[in-house]
């Protein structure tokens, strides 16, 4: 591989506090709910989405869900 001068490798961190999903089933869901809270919020929003909040977010998807496709 070849590497271009004056390039720098960068660097990849996890916040922490931010939870993480074991469940591939839920995996859907939580992303949504993490972008939607880093584009309100930023990263202190992402920090208030915990697992509890995954039963009625997947309620409130598959609703909008469906009004977006009956349109």
């Amino acid at each position: 591989m070849e590497t271009i001068p004056g390039a720098k490798a960068f660097t990849v961190s996890r916040c922490k506090g931010i939870p993480q999903i074991s469940t591939q089933s839920d995996a859907g869901v939580m992303a949504v709910l993490l972008i939607e809270a880093h584009v309100a919020e930023g990263l202190g929003g992402c920090k208030s989405i915990t697992p509890r909040l995954l039963p009625e977010a997947s309620k409130q998807l598959a609703v909008k869900l469906f009004e977006s496709i009956s349109m």
